[in-house]
């Protein structure tokens, strides 16, 4: 993923500045992240570029993307949910989602109009889902790690359909990593258009490789009393002499955009993080219900 700088390094001037300029202070305070204050999930999405017919990928509680799949699932109908009991109880607030029908097994075809497919955690679940996707032409809504894995066959046959939302509070949960068809956490970032993160966990190693970074950089100026006194000369006599010596060396950095301490900073206030992969983006919001 490309580089993208909020501002670009200004050198200042050649002799002596102070150790930072006011740009250099802005992009380190705002590391390329937008912040959007408090504002609304459809505002949020827009603001990002995100579409509904792109691959997405929210981290983090029902909750919390429930604003978020509403937004993205009125341009994306009819739309199927599909999760374990443990991701779609009865009180769970993804039935909130306008829908026509429930089901708790796997379809052939899907019904008309929107709905909820309560599947059984197993391996063949997940071979006969493979199958079947490419017979529904409902927008897909995949709920990972309470049951349901994602594979890399799954992983294509949803890239292959178009746009679709992997949802999960624990990514490691959700992959699978233990057979033939074993899938790596960064390949399953790095094939997403967007990321929608309300929290995350271990997977945080492997989501800091692919941001954004940007250029910090480092002054530092070296101040120095200096006096001198050369040996006698028959001519001239002693010469001597005191002044200041200024030194200044400067490098630049290149960091992540995103520390661990800023998602526990937005679990703790309840925002998201938003990124664009394609454009480099990146968003924070306190989404407003």
């Amino acid at each position: 993923m490309k580089k993208k700088d909020l501002f670009p390094t200004h050198n200042g001037l050649r002799l002596f500045r102070l150790p930072e300029l006011g740009r250099e202070r802005e992009n380190t305070r705002r590391r390329n992240i937008q912040d959007l204050h408090n504002t609304t999930a459809a505002a949020a999405l827009a603001a990002a570029g995100v579409s509904s017919y792109g691959a997405t990928l929210f981290c983090g509680g029902h909750s919390a993307a429930l604003p978020f799949l509403r937004q993205l699932t009125k341009k994306a109908e009819p739309y199927v949910v599909l999760g374990t009991p443990k991701d779609l109880g009865v009180n769970d607030c993804l039935f909130r989602l306008p829908h026509d029908w429930k089901n708790d097994r796997l379809l052939p075809t899907l019904p008309d109009g929107n709905g909820f497919l309560t599947l059984r955690p197993s391996d063949q679940t997940r071979i006969d889902l493979t199958h079947l996707l490419q017979n529904w032409e409902h927008y897909v809504i995949l709920c990972l790690g309470n049951g349901l894995q994602l594979d890399a066959e799954l992983l294509d046959r949803l890239n292959e359909r178009g746009g679709f939302v992997l949802l999960t509070e624990s990514l490691n949960k959700g992959v699978r990593s233990a057979d033939e068809n074993k899938l790596t956490l960064k390949r399953v970032l790095t094939s997403m258009d967007y990321l929608l993160i309300s929290s995350i966990g271990q997977e945080f190693q492997d989501l800091v490789e692919m941001l954004p970074r940007y250029q910090e950089e480092r002054v530092s100026n070296t101040l120095d009393w200096q006096s001198y006194r050369n040996g006698f000369n028959a001519r001239l006599g002693h010469r001597s002499g005191k002044g200041f010596r200024i030194s200044q060396t400067r490098s630049l950095e290149e960091k992540p955009i995103l520390r661990q301490e800023d998602i526990r900073t937005m679990e703790a206030q309840r925002r998201v993080f938003l990124l664009n992969t394609h454009s480099c983006d990146a968003y924070t919001a306190a989404i407003v219900r």
